[in-house]
């Protein structure tokens, strides 16, 4: 079984490491990373997974045994075609007019930040991977290398740092026959369905906490076998990583569950059998008709980096998830929330408060804007880009036919192309937690009781995702977006703080794209997503979400081809 290596070992690894890449060898280590676990040695049986995802958001691996993994992939990496980074969902092959074809690889290239034992295979252990032509040499249709590059431009042009949490959402079913059946039909929140699932929940924790990933919280939902977790928020490409590996976890765990007859062999703690035994879960959005479907929100945040000098004037706070916002209502929030990472301290630049400091951010000068709905100007600046090209960031957010069926009126999803205060119809909500309140006062604002809901704000929710997604693509189309509000300091529409489906047609915003086919029309009009993707990687976006319209549009085995894919 792999082993943790001492700090002092690991620190002696890291400084080697960095004279390699010095030599030549690429660097591949997120800008923020977020308390990884200790880099692990193993014997030479050991096995290490290389996870990434393509532009279908399929999840896949190469796999090598450690002995190879230390001595070569780390540097020389190992070679894939790279046109599997546009297969579509239905089938291995290249989509049509991607513009990538059997000839031609990329080196998979492990990022040993990310190194994990798997708690639920002991003997094996996971990294991500970015694709490069030649080691150092990123590929412009791997995802997680795009996003490195447009969070490097958010931090070069504005200084600035997004940092995000995606919830996950998830079915848990099981095999009748002729088909797979939901585990419960309970409601929101049902203690019975929890008790149910109780030790495949703790399982779940357990391997999350092993794998250096902070569970927040749980709950079943309001769907048949649904249930959420929560985890803590991290930078751009580890808030990517990390939603991949809750879904790994989550998938490893139910697995080895089924496989065990209904004890979670190899979890410690596990031992009496469940009545009800899940043999799969799946991430799809919508599972069953007319049933509460799957998402996978996310919440977006953004960050400054200050002085040590500025961080000790302020009150530095342990933000909980963005994800956890749904039932908690978001991290706590003060003016200049402080978080403090890797020896450096970052203050909420979305929060009133925590602006870029000059003049006009707080006060509002003449013609000037000003810090409104508990936002700075440069919060309201990045969410209004957001808000302006959400219809174009579906085609990556909502990325199959299968996910419009998910949206729409009255079910929490955001159907409507508008944003509120705390309001879960809205297709963006900013997110006022009342923990808040008291944050502020200690901070040395206002007491508890006088501090109104918009002073309270941490963060927004995009609701219109879900986890058929690439994550890294559609945490750099957000950045993209965001990017534009700030470059053409766009202004943000009125809230809407009721149900749209609620307001006469007059009043009542416009619908958000019903169907993959008008956001991809968004979304190839779209010249900023162009332009900061890259029209290399736009033109495989486009031929893989063309592929999966004309594979599944009608067909009534939709949901049984995808439910064993996601």
């Amino acid at each position: 079984m792999a082993q943790p290596i001492s700090n002092q070992e690991q620190q002696q690894q890291q400084q080697q490491q960095a004279s390699q890449d010095e030599g030549g060898a690429p660097q591949l280590i997120s800008a923020l990373p977020v308390s990884p676990p200790p880099l692990v040695t193993g014997p030479s049986s050991a096995l290490v997974r290389l996870l990434f995802a393509d532009l279908s958001g399929q999840r896949r691996v190469r796999v090598v045994p450690w002995d190879r993994f230390h001595t070569l992939t780390c540097q020389q990496g190992i070679g894939l075609a790279r046109c599997i980074y546009a297969f579509a969902s239905f089938v291995d092959g290249p989509a049509p007019g991607c513009g990538l074809t059997a000839a031609g690889e990329v080196r998979l290239m492990p990022d040993v930040s990310t190194l994990r034992t798997l708690p639920w295979c002991p003997n094996q252990m996971l990294a991500l991977v970015d694709a490069h032509v030649a080691p150092g040499q990123p590929f412009a249709v791997c995802p997680r290398s795009t996003l490195r590059r447009v969070a490097a431009s958010l931090k070069d042009r504005f200084g600035l740092v997004l940092r995000a949490g995606f919830e996950s959402e998830f079915t848990l079913l099981q095999s009748t026959t002729p088909s797979l059946a939901p585990v419960d039909r309970t409601l929101y929140c049902a203690s019975a369905a929890f008790d149910e699932q109780a030790e495949l929940m703790g399982a779940m924790v357990a391997a999350l906490h092993g794998m250096g990933i902070p569970v927040e919280q749980l709950h079943p939902e309001s769907g048949g076998g649904q249930f959420e977790i929560a985890v803590g928020h991290a930078a751009d490409v580890a808030a990517a990583d990390r939603i991949l590996l809750v879904r790994e976890a989550i998938s490893g765990v139910v697995r080895q569950a089924a496989a065990s007859g209904g004890g979670s062999a190899g979890m410690e703690g596990a031992s009496s059998k469940r009545s009800t035994v899940p043999t799969h879960v799946t991430f799809l959005p919508q599972v069953f008709p007319r049933d509460a479907a799957n998402g996978s929100h996310v919440h977006v945040s953004i960050w400054r980096e200050v002085a040590d000098a500025d961080a000790d004037a302020d009150a530095a706070v342990t933000q909980p998830s963005a994800a956890s916002a749904e039932a908690e209502g978001g991290p706590s929030s003060a003016p200049r929330v402080v978080l403090s990472e890797g020896g450096r301290s970052f203050v909420n630049a979305f929060a009133a408060g925590g602006g870029c400091g000059s003049a006009s951010e707080a006060g509002g000068g003449a013609g000037e804007p000003s810090e409104q709905h508990g936002m700075s100007v440069e919060g309201q600046q990045f969410m209004a880009g957001v808000m302006q090209h959400l219809p174009s960031i579906m085609a990556v957010s909502c990325p199959l036919p299968n996910s419009y069926e998910r949206l729409g009126p009255n079910k929490w999803t955001g159907a409507f192309h508008c944003w509120g205060h705390e309001n879960r119809e809205a297709a963006v909500r900013l997110a006022a937690p009342p923990t808040a309140a008291a944050a502020a006062a200690a901070a040395g604002g206002p007491s508890a009781g006088d501090v109104p809901p918009a002073f309270q704000v941490t963060n927004f929710e995009v609701k219109a995702c879900d986890a058929c997604a690439q994550p890294h693509l559609v945490l750099a189309a957000i950045i993209a977006a965001g990017m534009d509000g700030l470059a053409r300091k766009l202004q943000l529409p009125e809230p809407i703080d009721v149900n749209p489906a609620d307001l006469p047609p007059d009043a009542a915003p416009a619908r958000l794209p019903s169907c993959l086919d008008e956001s991809l029309a968004a979304f190839e009009a779209d010249s900023v997503m162009r332009d900061v993707l890259g029209d290399v990687m736009v033109q495989a976006i486009v031929a893989v979400r063309k592929a999966e319209i004309q594979h599944y549009t009608g067909r009534a085995s939709m949901v049984s081809q995808l439910i064993t894919k996601y």
